[in-house]
């Protein structure tokens, strides 16, 4: 179930994310956070973004045409990121995915097997490379959350007053609360094996992972309390046309999928099992929406309770933006 909750002022929005919520606090739905600095943007990862500027063979706007050639993308982006971080001497989580990915001739098999689709995309053993370019700024198919609510709040709040810096019109931002332990995300463990079944019996299919990158090589996983999800495809489909899934409107059709489905149960022995899953789900994703206008004052408030760029951003640089920000909200 998706239930949007609106709010006028700073104040009650603040109050209303409080990880202290009778909401957020039930052990079974367990929710991470996203903010956005508009509340019409589809909750989509850059790189399938059709507005994104991608440092891919010149430059190029948006997706790739067919999904084969979009994982050809997302894998060469991958390398590049891996050569570059290697040459300059920077520490890389896992080596044994490093070697494979600068030889050349694992490189092209292993190339050949995600561009065709015999494997699912990513593997584990790339998530975490994933994680590190993603918060980095590399364009991939990883979406940002957060276990804080604060930390998703200041990220809309900034997010709004830069687009609002580039003289573009937003009318609200937005938070969301997604509840991490839904039915409908696929384990890792689980993966492969509906990617092999698809596979083999020509059928596709899509599903989406919460990915709990380690965050001991990664200082900005760490202080943002950072986690993921991604998007899967599966089946013998690199000819088909690019099409990234907004997750709102997965979790929207899957929830109104399993309504209907209790619906035509009702009187069987099936019905209680489908109502225990719909109760053990509970609202799978609430948006909170603020004006525009209350980003300033979003952000005045956060500090106040210590999150900022210094906490965020666990350098000097942090430090030094901290006060820029403090400047044009005090």
């Amino acid at each position: 179930m998706y239930k949007l909750k609106r709010f006028r002022n700073a104040n009650n929005f603040i109050e209303a994310l409080s990880p202290l919520r009778e909401e957020f606090v039930d052990p079974v739905p367990q929710y991470i956070y996203r903010g956005q600095g508009n509340s019409k943007w589809q909750l989509l990862p850059s790189v399938f973004r059709e507005n994104a500027n991608l440092p891919y063979r010149g430059g190029r706007k948006g997706p790739m045409i067919t999904l084969g050639d979009q994982r050809q993308m997302e894998w060469e982006l991958l390398v590049e990121f891996v050569k570059e971080a290697n040459a300059n001497g920077f520490h890389l989580p896992d080596e044994t995915v490093i070697y494979r990915m600068l030889d050349l001739k694992q490189h092209d098999e292993e190339f050949n097997k995600i561009r065709r689709h015999e494997v699912h995309w990513p593997s584990a053993e790339y998530l975490s490379i994933l994680a590190l370019a993603q918060h980095y700024e590399l364009p991939t198919r990883l979406l940002d959350w957060s276990y804080s609510s604060y930390v998703a709040t200041y990220f809309s709040a900034m997010q709004c007053l830069g687009v609002l810096k580039r003289g573009e019109k937003v009318k609200n931002l937005s938070v969301f609360a997604l509840n991490s332990n839904w039915s409908e995300f696929s384990y890792q463990s689980e993966i492969p094996q509906i990617q092999k079944e698809l596979y083999e019996h020509h059928k596709q299919g899509v599903t989406f992972q919460v990915v709990q990158s380690p965050t001991y090589f990664n200082a900005h996983l760490k202080a943002q309390k950072g986690v993921f999800t991604c998007q899967y495809e599966f089946g013998n489909i690199k000819n088909y046309l690019t099409a990234p899934v907004c997750l709102r409107e997965f979790i929207q059709g899957q929830t109104e999928k399993k309504q209907k489905e209790l619906e035509s149960k009702q009187g069987t022995g099936l019905a209680q099992l489908s109502q225990t899953i719909i109760n053990f789900d509970g609202n799978v994703l609430y948006e909170y929406t603020l004006p525009a206008s209350e980003a300033e004052e979003v952000l005045f408030l956060l500090d106040r309770l210590g999150i900022n760029a210094s906490t965020l951003f666990p350098t000097l640089s942090g430090c030094v933006k901290t006060i820029f920000e403090r400047n044009n909200v005090y």
